[in-house]
């Protein structure tokens, strides 16, 4: 564990863990990150910030489709994207920037004095609020890249929906509010894909 004081973090800085997984195998590798990105986001759903933020988003909301576009919109508005590499190169200054996924805890980026992050940190931060609001919610992991197809390359949350007064299953929506255009829209460059359920 190392301290870092990059303004990135904020005045209070950050406490940085390294956790070692698998360099050979992208199955294992992604399933070591999803596990840890799912303890992260169901430890700081009851965080202050994001109980507090949750119940903002849910105001004037009459069922959970439009929670879900809620979250979206706020998520896509607030949040800058900056991939995990460039993280490490520029903030944390490691030797390997691409052998890391970078992971900042939802309740330490809404602290950040410009949140920024990559689809992970999106997408644990998207999952917390949805675990804070009681929606069902997985991580939809796809291999996207046509360069690399066996490789995980995406992840984003997807939830379990229902519209009010409906006798049918729940839907599945998408929010996807680092690389969406619009709250349910998906990739459709999918070489693999696989849901994780929170």
């Amino acid at each position: 564990m190392f301290y870092s004081s990059d303004p990135f973090w904020g005045s209070a800085g950050a406490s940085i863990l390294s956790q070692q997984t698998n360099p050979f195998s992208t199955d294992v590798s992604t399933l070591d990150t999803l596990q840890i990105m799912a303890t992260l986001a169901r430890r700081d759903s009851s965080h202050p910030s994001i109980q507090s933020l949750a119940s903002e988003l849910m105001r004037g909301c009459t069922c959970p489709v439009e929670v879900c576009r809620s979250i979206w919109f706020w998520v896509h508005g607030h949040l800058t994207f900056l991939a995990h590499e460039d993280i490490a190169a520029d903030v944390l200054h490691l030797d390997n920037p691409n052998d890391v996924q970078v992971l900042i805890p939802p309740g330490d980026l809404l602290r950040m004095p410009a949140p920024k992050g990559d689809c992970a940190i999106y997408s644990m931060l998207i999952s917390a609020l949805g675990i804070a609001l009681g929606i069902p919610v997985a991580y939809r992991v796809t291999a996207s890249d046509a360069k690399e197809p066996e490789r995980w390359s995406h992840v984003y949350c997807v939830t379990k929906v229902w519209e009010p007064r409906d006798s049918k299953p729940p839907e599945i929506f998408p929010i996807d509010a680092s690389h969406g255009a619009y709250p349910g829209w998906e990739t459709k460059t999918k070489f693999r894909e696989m849901d994780y359920w929170l």
